[in-house]
């Protein structure tokens, strides 16, 4: 029979009770433990505003994430997976050219309403950038389609 291992696990990230992470200290202030530096036996708690946010820096823990900000990744997903879907990108799970015409459209028209939710708060820029996203998207849409269509 083999003999079986014991091991121990052992979680070295910690942080300093000014926030900064334990890694970012000099090489000549060793750690302890507790993951304080030496000599530091003072109980240090955070200041009354940072007990707001507290689970943000839990281990785990979901962060604060604006609808705005969900919205924006959607949209990048959603372009992103209409570029692949037209053809003009590799797939990167088969690293293959494919073309999926309808899944191109579905892709497009989805990031076009998500996009109208963006544009209530968005500053001028990023309502040019996003309209220019969504024409790009169109355009090259309408090329591979034509072109699909005489081949």
């Amino acid at each position: 029979m083999s003999e079986e291992r014991s091991f121990e696990v052992v979680d070295r990230r910690r942080v300093r009770a000014e926030g900064a992470p334990v890694s970012d200290l000099p090489a000549s202030e060793p750690e302890t433990a507790a993951g304080h530096e030496a000599g530091d036996t003072t109980h240090h708690s955070p200041p009354e505003h940072e007990h707001e946010h507290e689970y943000e820096h839990e281990e785990g823990a979901i962060p604060d994430v604006r609808v705005a900000d969900i919205l924006r990744m959607s949209v990048q997903l959603l372009s992103d997976k209409a570029w692949v879907s037209i053809g003009l990108v590799p797939n990167p799970a088969t690293g293959k050219v494919e073309q999926n015409l309808a899944e191109a459209r579905r892709a497009i028209d989805a990031a076009a309403d998500v996009i109208k939710h963006l544009e209530a708060d968005a500053s001028p820029m990023e309502k040019r950038e996003l309209q220019n996203l969504l024409q790009d998207l169109r355009v090259n849409f309408l090329r591979q389609s034509t072109a699909a269509g005489s081949q």
